[in-house]
């Protein structure tokens, strides 16, 4: 992730993320279901710092939208995600 911080207390962030398939079996699933072991996709969200807290709040979505594969890699297996995070700075 790449940010910037604005202010002493409010971030923008964005950047890629990629997922790795560790168990891909699935109880009584049809044979053949595959799943690719890896898929790309982005992050951007905006976060505050109260204090010692920090609350950040990012949307992750694929790169399948733009692009059917990346180097070989499918890239239309992730689903859409908001993302709510609170944090505590410990020092």
């Amino acid at each position: 992730m790449v940010g910037f911080k604005l202010a002493n207390f409010f971030r923008i962030q964005a950047g890629p993320v990629a997922s790795f398939l560790i168990d891909g079996n699935i109880a009584d699933a049809p044979s053949d279901i595959s799943f690719n072991n890896t898929t790309f996709g982005y992050q951007a969200g905006i976060g505050v710092d109260i204090g010692n807290m920090i609350i950040d709040f990012k949307y992750e979505g694929p790169f399948g939208r733009i692009a059917q594969g990346i180097d070989g890699f499918n890239t239309d297996q992730r689903q859409n995600q908001l993302i709510l995070s609170v944090g505590f700075r410990l020092f």
